[in-house]
């Protein structure tokens, strides 16, 4: 039995090109290994045919003797790209022999899925330009990354929000000013910092929602209409969050009031959250980290 000829072939597979090396002999009998390297599809092709050169005509069963002239008789030893496609070609050689990647000590086609979960965050440098809108849109570009893990997901994201820069408590108090269109989707959010123990401001039109819904709110007095409550909240540091909607088609007062906000918030150095999702994340992340309590009525009412 000879050799014949080797090929490759790439196939796409969502993010990552996988190589597949086929050895050919002459009594039909094929062999398939497999040389993925992420990146270097172009220079494992190249590798492949240099080994092709030296492998064509030869007996397929002399695998030992193959490796070491293919890996020794080269001047430049080693290298990923190289003993990609020498362990391509060898797993190939092998499976024309006729044995089973088990054998071959291939017992997981993929690895082992570690149990840890990885969560990056991006970073905004908003305060390092004074004036912009922290105001979260499409076209906004990250200027950094950071990244947290942990066997929890909710504590890889705690690690990730933290290494962002982000300020996370579990007390103080949590200010409002949501568009109307925002309203109800942010209310059970509200609601889960409520039984959290956090205090609850809000400007006029959130507070009334909120109130109406069972949830005691302070209000503070609108920037527009001359009041200095929200920029001295947000100076004093009870603060510990701000979540602000705004929308597209609503009163230029009103977006102006919330350009305002953001603003003082960033100077002041209070987490601000434009988008409610991000809310739901942080929730989540609290009521991990949070002991909770209740009485013993509550318990007795259940």
């Amino acid at each position: 039995m000879k050799v014949t000829d080797i090929k490759t072939f790439v196939v796409d597979c969502f993010r990552t090109n996988w190589v597949f090396v086929k050895v050919y002999t002459d009594e039909g009998i094929d062999g398939v290994g497999e040389a993925t390297l992420e990146y270097k599809e172009k220079a494992l092709l190249c590798a492949v045919e240099h080994i092709k050169e030296y492998l064509v005509g030869k007996n397929p069963f002399e695998i030992e003797k193959h490796w070491h002239s293919i890996y020794r008789d080269a001047y430049w030893r080693g290298g990923a790209v190289l003993l990609s496609a020498l362990s391509a070609v060898e797993m190939a050689l092998w499976d024309i022999l006729g044995k089973s990647l088990k054998e071959q000590g291939f017992f997981d086609i993929y690895p082992e899925e570690k149990d840890r979960w990885y969560v990056k965050a991006p970073v905004f440098s908003f305060n390092k330009i004074r004036g912009l809108d922290a105001y979260l849109s499409p076209e906004m570009k990250s200027t950094g990354e950071a990244i947290g893990y942990d066997d929890k997901l909710n504590r890889a994201l705690y690690k990730a929000l933290q290494a962002s820069g982000m300020h996370l408590q579990n007390y103080g108090t949590v200010f409002a000013t949501v568009a109307d269109k925002d309203k109800e989707a942010a209310l059970p959010l509200i609601r889960r910092f409520y039984k959290l123990g956090f205090n609850i401001q809000a400007t006029a039109g959130t507070a009334k929602f909120l109130k109406e819904n069972g949830i005691r709110t302070h209000v503070l007095g609108k920037i527009s209409e001359g009041s200095n409550e929200v920029p001295d909240a947000l100076r004093q540091g009870h603060i510990a969050y701000v979540i602000n909607t705004k929308d597209i088609n609503g009163s230029s007062e009103n977006n102006n009031d919330g350009h305002l906000i953001r603003r003082y918030a960033i100077e002041n150095n209070v987490t601000i959250f434009t988008a409610l999702d991000t809310v739901n994340v942080l929730l989540d992340v609290l009521e991990d980290i949070t002991l909770t309590i209740s009485t013993i009525d509550a318990e007795a009412n259940l």
